[in-house]
């Protein structure tokens, strides 16, 4: 390891990391694209709401950037 530039202040080493080298944006868009494929809110359809889901992870989000 020579780019010592790339040692984060977590200790790790960026250019390993997958946010930095894009890998988690990736991963995730095939993540979706295998979601959509296979249909899984029709799937979980009764037994899981995505939507419920997607909507309560947006109400932390906005709860947590209030004062």
């Amino acid at each position: 390891m020579r780019k010592y530039d790339l040692v984060a202040p977590c200790g790790d080493y960026c250019g390993g990391c997958g946010q930095y080298n894009g890998l988690i944006v990736e991963t995730s868009r095939q993540m979706r694209e295998f979601a959509d494929l296979y249909g899984f809110e029709f799937r979980s359809e009764g037994a899981f709401d995505f939507k419920q889901f997607v909507n309560e992870i947006h109400l932390q989000k906005v709860a947590a950037l209030k004062p």
